[in-house]
């Protein structure tokens, strides 16, 4: 599986004429993009594997909505408690899960605040058949969620609010990078960047030392493996108000992120960092959630 395409990144900021060519690439730069490569391929299946029944206090509220546009066909899961609801919360999940990973956040939501919960599913994930992932798939998953619930459900953006869990955080970054009119950004256990991740993280476990070598030392693929996924990059041209909850225990993605994420954030409302928990949403991140959208 081919992440992303490279064709039209710049790799490194400093070697401004530099792009990638899949033909022509040094062949070090391989053994790391078959890594990457095969580390997603491995998390796309266990979110194909990772179903959970709706549970009963969702299944009045329930209801499963196919989403399509050009060539983007995916779906989401719509809990509506007041059909119309005027408010929503976008849950975006997070790498090797799907959108029936988080229900204990939606009953949270439903139960404790105003608003209703949209979860849209990424091309590749869940239910979906096999696709190839990128910034521009996830970019396109959302937006066309912004799509139904603006122009179907009558929703306005700034009544929709975003919680993004692990890699979910990278993609409503970007997502709200490119609609700055949202009620507000909520990121969850989220990493910096997939450089830093493959770098000191429990992701570094299936990285060889080799690569891991090469990616520190190597500076344009040291920029290649940013570009896949680099949150930083997106908040600091977010300017939607921006919430970052982290548990200090997270060992799948340190809380030093939550820390490098703030400083470049413009319109940061708040760090909360947590004792206890790890990286999944556990009841005190859940509480922390509600807390923030009362």
């Amino acid at each position: 599986m081919r992440v992303s395409s490279l064709n039209n990144y710049n790799l490194n900021p400093s070697m401004k004429g530099y792009t990638y060519r899949p033909n022509r690439n040094p062949v070090y730069i391989n053994p790391v993009k078959l890594q990457v490569d095969n580390f997603f391929e491995r998390t796309l299946k266990a979110s194909k594997n990772r179903f959970y029944p709706i549970i009963d206090a969702l299944a009045q509220y329930h209801n499963e909505v196919p989403l399509k546009k050009g060539n983007v066909e995916t779906y989401a899961l719509d809990f509506d408690k007041e059909n119309p609801s005027e408010k929503y919360v976008m849950v975006l999940h997070g790498l090797g899960q799907n959108v029936s990973a988080m229900q204990p956040l939606y009953k949270s939501i439903l139960e404790e605040t105003e608003y209703s919960v949209f979860a849209p599913e990424y091309r590749g994930f869940g239910k979906n058949k096999p696709a190839k992932i990128s910034k521009k798939t996830f970019l396109e998953d959302t937006q066309i969620a912004l799509d139904y619930l603006v122009n179907e459900k009558q929703i306005k953006p700034e009544n929709i609010c975003v919680v993004g869990h692990s890699l979910g955080g990278f993609v409503a970054s970007q997502f709200a990078k490119n609609n700055p009119n949202i009620e507000r950004l909520i990121l969850v256990s989220s990493a910096d960047s997939l450089e830093s991740e493959m770098m000191s993280s429990s992701i570094a476990k299936h990285i060889s030392p080799f690569v891991r070598f090469i990616v520190k030392h190597i500076g344009f693929i040291r920029g290649y493996v940013r570009s896949i996924f680099d949150t930083t990059e997106n908040l600091g041209k977010t300017h939607a108000p921006v919430d970052i909850i982290h548990s200090m225990n997270d060992r799948i993605v340190d809380y030093k992120s939550a820390k490098n994420l703030a400083k470049i954030c413009p319109n940061l409302q708040g760090v909360h960092l947590l004792s206890g928990g790890g990286h999944g949403m556990e009841p005190k991140k859940i509480a922390e959630i509600i807390s923030l959208l009362k």
